[in-house]
């Protein structure tokens, strides 16, 4: 079952990860948690590098990649569209998979990841080449 990831517009507290068991992680509840000494986190909700969005006093609301790296995360692979369930998951197998042969190297993994969806089938036979299959996720970290 995938995750769903909801920025809502001047509102942090209403922004939130819908969690596998139906429950809503809000915004706020994640900067609270700590993520120093985790080189990546991956949600692999929709839209969850999005961000940019404002406050009705005009102050920006942090976007959940933004926000679990200034707590402390190296690395965040995130997405920046409603993704498609089949092709995410099958990127994030080859890209949990790519993280052992690379030494936790999060921009080959993903980019191993990346080019694997782009030349799979689908169950149903359909092309994955189409770069709304796998080039949703984008890497943002600076941490070596």
């Amino acid at each position: 079952m995938g995750t769903h990831f909801r920025l809502r517009p001047g509102n942090a507290v209403r922004s939130f990860l819908l969690l596998g068991d139906g429950a809503r992680l809000t915004l706020d509840s994640i900067g609270g948690l700590d993520f120093t000494g985790i080189n990546v986190v991956t949600p692999s909700a929709c839209e969850t590098g999005m961000g940019g969005a404002y406050t009705d006093d005009g102050r920006e609301v942090e976007g959940l990649s933004a926000l679990v790296q200034r707590r402390g995360a190296g690395h965040v692979i995130s997405s920046l569209w409603q993704v498609e369930d089949g092709s995410t998951a099958r990127l994030m197998r080859t890209l949990y998979t790519s993280f052992r042969t690379s030494h936790g190297d999060a921009a080959a993994s993903l980019q191993a990841a990346q080019r694997a969806v782009r030349s799979a089938q689908g169950p149903h036979g359909e092309s994955f080449a189409n770069p709304y299959y796998w080039a949703g996720f984008t890497l943002s970290g600076s941490r070596p």
